[in-house]
C-alpha cells in the first residue's frame, strides 16, 4: 500500500501538501490486526467482523507509536489527521461522500495494495474469490470514481489478481 500511496502522490501533485502525514497513514493503517487473534481472523467473514476493532485498535497504536516517537517530526494536529485517516481508512461507503481527499487517498492506496500480486502474495483463499471480489467492486469502486488514473491502475491490478486464482 505505500508504495501505491507514493505512486498516488506522484500522480495527484496537489496532494502533496499533505504527504507527510500521507506516508505516515499508509505506513500504519492496518497496524491494528496485530492486536487481533489470528484465529478470528482466518477467513474472509472473520476479516469483516473485526475490521471497526482493527481501525479503533490502530488508531490508538498509531497515536501511541507518533507522539512516542516522532512528535518532534509531525505536529499534534498532524498525528491526529493521522489517527484519523487509520481509525477510518476501512469505512469505505463514507468515505465518497465525506469530501476527504486525504482519506480518500489512503483508502485507495489500500484497495490496490491488496490487489497488487506483484507485490504482495495474496492469502485469500480460492473459495472466497467471487465474494471477494463482489465486495470490492461494490464497496471500493467508487472511490475510485474522482481519480481516473488511479481507476485505469484498478482496472489492471483487477486483472491480475483474478488471473492469479486462475493460473
Amino acid at each position: 500500500a505505500v508504495y501505491w500511496m507514493k505512486w498516488l502522490l506522484s500522480q495527484y501533485s496537489w496532494m502533496n501538501r499533505i504527504e507527510k502525514v500521507l506516508i505516515l497513514s499508509i505506513y500504519h493503517h492496518d497496524i491494528g490486526w496485530a492486536a487481533i487473534p489470528e484465529e478470528s481472523i482466518a477467513d474472509q467473514s472473520g476479516i469483516r467482523d473485526k475490521k471497526a476493532e482493527h481501525m479503533r485498535l490502530g488508531a490508538e497504536m498509531a497515536r501511541e507509536y507518533l507522539i512516542l516517537y516522532l512528535e518532534t517530526f509531525v505536529s499534534l494536529a498532524e498525528i491526529e489527521e493521522i489517527v484519523f485517516y487509520v481509525g477510518n481508512h476501512d469505512y469505505v461507503e463514507m468515505i465518497p461522500n465525506s469530501g476527504n481527499q486525504g482519506l480518500t487517498l489512503v483508502a485507495i492506496a489500500d484497495t490496490l495494495g491488496q490487489i497488487d500480486v506483484e507485490r504482495v502474495t495474496p492469502t485469500l483463499k480460492p473459495a472466497e474469490l467471487e465474494m471477494f471480489l463482489e465486495r470490492l467492486n461494490a464497496r471500493r469502486r467508487p472511490l475510485f470514481a474522482s481519480y481516473p488514473k488511479a481507476e485505469r491502475q484498478f482496472d489492471l491490478l483487477l486483472r491480475g489478481f483474478r488471473a492469479y486464482f486462475v493460473d
